[in-house]
């Protein structure tokens, strides 16, 4: 429970920290990029450096962790793109909705049980997160666009998938030791990525603005998935990723309108109220 706890107020933290970087008109593509360095770094340290490239590469694990290092950066520029062209609302509820992908895994491919409360329970979580960030400034939304949320939609759900069926296939495989793989590899991506735009964009200019959000990103990163791959490999993940993001929709909702001065209206109250009895019906199950 501990971890859990840990992991959910750690990626609050993480998904507040991004309302910034507008505000302070941070650079994201090198922030995140930076991120996955210190992120990198600081599994290293924490594995005292005692990591082997050449058995990392050799790992049956490998594969699935370059996937999910993928995925990390993928869902970053796809988030960035969908928030301009479909709109705030709409990109969060297709990343959250993606709790489906993991539940069908683990009822499907673990064995999970299932009860009458815990479906309900998913539900209304569902549910939760659409009336959360439920968008009622009208925005339409261009139907060229309209596959970006979908990606969101498989790629986070693919993404927590796979970090369970990596401890479940290679039950002796190292937390630390894939985390330092994923990130890595998230790293590597983040730099073809930023060596691009410099290509293109030219004259392109960082601040120590942006070196400081990457660098408070990296270590935030890192405590944030630790703690949610440690828990994620203590619970079932039909129970753990439901729970997970009830709890962090809520929690940064709540942060947003408290610490933020973000203006919630009476849906997304509703929401918040859902999301905590979701939380409530899945742990009782």
């Amino acid at each position: 429970m501990t971890y859990l706890l840990f992991a959910i107020f750690a990626y609050a933290a993480l998904f507040t920290t991004f309302k910034f970087f507008d505000r302070y008109n941070i650079n994201a593509t090198f922030a995140v990029t930076l991120n996955y360095l210190v992120a990198t770094v600081a599994g290293l340290f924490y594995r005292n450096f005692a990591f082997s490239i050449p058995q990392v590469l050799a790992s049956g694990w490998f594969p699935m962790a370059a996937v999910v290092g993928f995925l990390f950066v993928a869902g970053f520029l796809l988030i960035a793109i969908s928030t301009r062209k479909v709109g705030v609302a709409l990109t969060v509820v297709a990343g959250k909705m993606s709790v489906i992908i993991p539940v069908i895994v683990g009822f499907f491919m673990l064995n999970e049980p299932f009860t009458t409360l815990k479906i309900f329970g998913i539900c209304i979580a569902l549910l939760a997160f659409y009336t959360t960030f439920r968008d009622q400034s009208g925005q339409k939304v261009s139907k060229y666009f309209i596959f970006l949320p979908f990606l969101i939609f498989l790629g986070n759900g693919l993404g927590d998938s796979l970090m369970k069926l990596s401890g479940i296939r290679f039950p002796g495989r190292s937390e630390v030791d894939f985390l330092i793989a994923v990130f890595a590899v998230a790293f590597l991506f983040g730099v073809i990525i930023l060596a691009y735009q410099l290509v293109t964009r030219k004259q392109q200019k960082y601040t120590w603005k942006d070196l400081a959000a990457g660098l408070w990103l990296g270590v935030l990163n890192w405590v944030a998935t630790y703690t949610f791959l440690k828990a994620l490999t203590n619970y079932p993940i039909s129970f753990f990723i439901p729970v997970f993001n009830a709890s962090v929709v809520a929690l940064v909702a709540l942060v947003g309108s408290f610490l933020l001065g973000e203006k919630l209206k009476w849906l997304n109250w509703l929401g918040i109220a859902l999301a905590i009895v979701a939380i409530v019906l899945i742990t009782a199950s």
